[in-house]
């Protein structure tokens, strides 16, 4: 005898039901899948822009820190070379020569032929001489050393000191020098700027022209910057018309 099967209509009537709800479910987590999938994406993008951001202050302080210290060491290398041409090889301070194939104008004649004194000759200081800067072509980074300039409270109000400079450096390496050397007043660029009017008359020009050492000191120019007290101080970075790094090399 056949066997009878009955179909329940309405049991085809939720399944088709159920298919439906089965699909509408998927296609709705599929949309918020990609609703996720942008969120993501969007914050993925913003951090991933932040972080280069900051990574680009970060250099670029990593940067300046690290010309700064190269500046520093590079000044107590020259004293340390003025010190030793003077106490090892019996040099006069009229006889130093910062004499130098890089920038003309330090030829002194009073320098004993043996350039036992000059700084930058191996019988001498035994030394080099060292540009800064030359990558950035907006500062000059200018090496030079005078001895027509005078820092107040250093050696002898009526002498003029000999004194390494670099000239025309970036804002952010001049702060960078002063937070080392501990300077913490002047470490921002409203304590350092000022009226470049101010003390003009007292300042070297940036190029050192009239003021390089050849053997001679001259009470010229009171060094000072244009807002800030140099006074007591044997090595800053100051603004002197534009951000200048000097260091006494040897006090009078």
């Amino acid at each position: 005898m056949p066997v009878r099967i009955c179909v329940n209509p309405f049991s085809n009537l939720k399944i088709r039901k159920i298919k439906l709800l089965v699909q509408q479910t998927q296609s709705g987590n599929a949309f918020i899948y990609v609703l996720i999938a942008i969120a993501l994406f969007a914050a993925l993008a913003y951090t991933f822009t932040r972080s280069g951001q900051q990574g680009s202050s970060d250099i670029s302080n990593q940067e300046a820190s690290l010309t700064a210290s190269e500046i520093l060491s590079y000044a107590q290398r020259v004293e340390d070379a003025v010190n030793r041409v003077r106490t090892k090889n019996r040099c006069s301070e009229n006889e130093i020569s910062f004499e130098n194939a890089t920038v003309s104008g330090y030829t002194n004649a009073s320098a004993p032929v043996s350039q036992k004194c000059h700084i930058f000759e191996t019988a001498g200081g035994n030394i080099s001489w060292m540009s800064f800067f030359t990558s950035q072509s907006n500062y000059q980074g200018l090496l030079g050393f005078t001895g027509r300039q005078n820092v107040p409270d250093i050696g002898s109000t009526s002498n003029s000191e000999l004194i390494l400079k670099v000239r025309d450096i970036p804002l952010e390496t001049c702060i960078q020098i002063n937070k080392l050397l501990q300077h913490d007043t002047f470490t921002t660029a409203a304590m350092l700027d000022g009226d470049a009017a101010v003390r003009v008359n007292q300042q070297c020009p940036t190029s050192l022209a009239p003021c390089k050492f050849a053997g001679n000191f001259f009470n010229t120019y009171a060094l000072e910057g244009e807002i800030e007290d140099t006074s007591g101080i044997n090595s800053m970075c100051i603004r002197e018309g534009v951000y200048t790094y000097y260091h006494v090399l040897l006090a009078r």
